[in-house]
């Protein structure tokens, strides 16, 4: 349970990165756009926006009149209120000549001088597929991790069962007198008998 909460925090990283970046892609854009109204009129920014929706991998645009009524662009349906509503949202919308409908888009929808509204957006479909690809490596990721975890922890008990198995041995061997079984400290097999003459040496030479 605690993977799939990982995994859901992270798609929702995910897909607010790429929410972010998709609004400034929007307002970059937009700058262009409202610089073409402010230059040339509405007759220009008309013309710009059905030369854009003809390229490929194009945005989302629609430009309308003060009351609503659609100039130009190639987004055939949104709800009504969208465009009373300046800032970025996401919507629900139908492209023009498509018969898809319920696709899911982040928009920015600017006022115009002259009561001019303009909506320019990016289909969502692109940030899902980012993030199940994301979500899918990183679930691989932590099942690989979590397998090595596991052999590694495997590993490790292992051997602190081993050197418990020899500790226990070698305590019912000293138990029994034989210093033979004695557990090696620093893999010198004479530690045992330094410490003992080093030990009788000073023994001899303390004053009684």
């Amino acid at each position: 349970m605690g993977a799939g909460v990982v995994l859901y925090i992270i798609a929702w990283q995910v897909e607010s990165v790429v929410d972010r970046e998709i609004a400034r892609t929007i307002d970059a854009e937009s700058q262009g756009l409202i610089d073409a109204f402010d230059n040339a009129g509405i007759r220009r920014l008309e013309s710009v926006i059905e030369a854009r929706k003809r390229e490929p991998g194009a945005s989302l645009y629609l430009l309308t009149n003060p009351i609503g009524e659609p100039l130009a662009g190639n987004v055939e349906q949104i709800p009504a209120e969208v465009l009373l509503h300046p800032g970025f949202l996401p919507i629900i919308y139908r492209g023009s000549g498509s018969s898809e409908r319920g696709r899911q888009a982040l928009v920015g929808v600017y006022v115009l001088p002259g009561g001019f509204r303009l909506l320019i957006g990016h289909d969502l479909s692109d940030r899902a597929r980012i993030g199940k690809v994301m979500v899918r490596a990183l679930a691989i990721s932590l099942v690989f991790f979590a397998a090595l975890g596991a052999i590694g922890a495997l590993f490790v008990a292992r051997r602190v069962l081993k050197r418990i198995d020899d500790m226990n041995t070698s305590a019912h061997g000293i138990m029994a007198g034989d210093l033979t079984r004695r557990l090696p400290v620093s893999g010198s097999a004479t530690n045992w008998t330094g410490w003992r003459k080093a030990s009788t040496r000073c023994s001899a030479g303390s004053p009684n």
